[in-house]
């Protein structure tokens, strides 16, 4: 009688425990289930050209373009970059501003170049301009892309970012972080 017990409870041990593992699993199933459906897909470019126009931010917008909107694969990209004024005053900007690149590979993966930019800089009427509103100053940008991973479409971005001016004697002068509009580059091999 002894022994029946205990095969007995055993069999009723093993009933609540494969109970357990179902309920177990199920619970994990719909965790995936859930997990998948929250994940969005890595952002890929796929079209050729602006994509927006770009921010304004304190009356500067800030547009980049290609010299050519189709490239040659690890050929240098040249941009046409525009710090437009389009508020109603007239503002200081630095005359040689420095632009951050950031860009979105055909696979979805993101690049830049590292730039390392002063916080706070003493700014005079040589090394900065005043921007009449509605006038532009344009520069000329060329992105190296002989280190790409393959040829496709990439989106490109350029982030404008001009440090505290320290001289009071220009104001009112420009300073912060002004992103440009999306522009996608194809390269063809």
């Amino acid at each position: 009688m002894m022994k029946q017990e205990g095969i007995h409870r055993s069999r009723r041990g093993a009933r609540v425990s494969r109970r357990r593992f179902r309920c177990v699993g199920i619970t994990l199933f719909g965790l995936i289930l859930a997990g998948c459906s929250t994940v969005p897909d890595p952002y890929m470019p796929s079209t050729p050209g602006a994509f927006d126009r770009g921010s304004t931010q304190n009356g500067l917008k800030l547009v980049i373009e290609p010299i050519h909107s189709t490239n040659a694969f690890r050929e240098p990209i040249n941009f046409r970059v525009r710090i437009k004024n389009v508020g109603e005053q007239a503002t200081w900007v630095p005359r040689s501003p420095q632009f951050l690149f950031y860009w979105i590979y055909p696979s979805g993966r993101r690049d830049h170049y590292v730039v390392e930019l002063p916080p706070a800089m003493h700014f005079t009427e040589r090394t900065a301009v005043l921007l009449p509103p509605g006038q532009q100053m344009i520069y000329a940008e060329r992105i190296d892309t002989f280190y790409f991973p393959r040829a496709g479409i990439t989106e490109f971005r350029a982030v404008f970012h001009a440090p505290h001016n320290l001289n009071p004697d220009l104001e009112p002068f420009w300073s912060g972080r002004l992103t440009s509009n999306a522009y996608g580059v194809q390269l063809m091999n």
